[in-house]
């Protein structure tokens, strides 16, 4: 009976004792986390991709649908969360709407070209639309006198014909 007990506190003895503690180098730069991969993505970030839409690269993965007139759609499968932090990081905008189900970004600067857009990003899931909108202005055509005007379309400025004859 004794040999058990004197096993059992030769035991419990062993394990009072104190790991060695560990010392820690100020110049020494701590090691990455071992889930994180230098070769891959934290989740949630997205990849740029080929497309290029109003100077504004794309993320990877999306197609453009549809143009008509000074707007884009875009389709692509990611979180609509992590197309927002992609487009934050790539164009500047003064304020941010929060809606139901979708994201604007009503009056943004593409950083890279410095080319005015309205962005929406809206989606469900891991499907996501964005509605690009061209908001810069359209060239002015030079302008013309009244005179000049009135002249095009065959009449004085005071509005008489200019060649009567070429009406019969």
């Amino acid at each position: 009976m004794k040999r058990p007990l004197a096993l059992c506190l030769v035991l419990f003895t062993g394990c009072r004792e104190k790991p060695p503690q560990q010392t820690e180098d100020v110049g020494s730069v701590p090691a990455p986390p071992a889930s994180v991969s230098p070769d891959r993505l934290p989740p949630g970030k997205l990849l740029e991709g080929e497309t290029v839409v109003f100077g504004l690269r794309l993320p990877r993965g999306f197609a453009v649908t549809e143009t008509y007139g000074s707007t884009t759609i875009a389709v692509g499968q990611a979180n609509p969360d992590d197309v927002a932090e992609y487009l934050r990081a790539r164009v500047q905008a003064k304020h941010v709407e929060l809606g139901q189900g979708k994201l604007t970004f009503p009056d943004c600067t593409v950083l890279a070209s410095k080319h005015p857009l309205r962005i929406e990003v809206a989606g469900q899931s891991f499907t996501t639309k964005l509605f690009l909108r061209d908001l810069s202005r359209p060239v002015a055509k030079e302008q013309k006198s009244s005179t000049e005007r009135w002249r095009e379309v065959g009449l004085s400025p005071d509005g008489k014909l200019l060649n009567e004859h070429e009406l019969e």
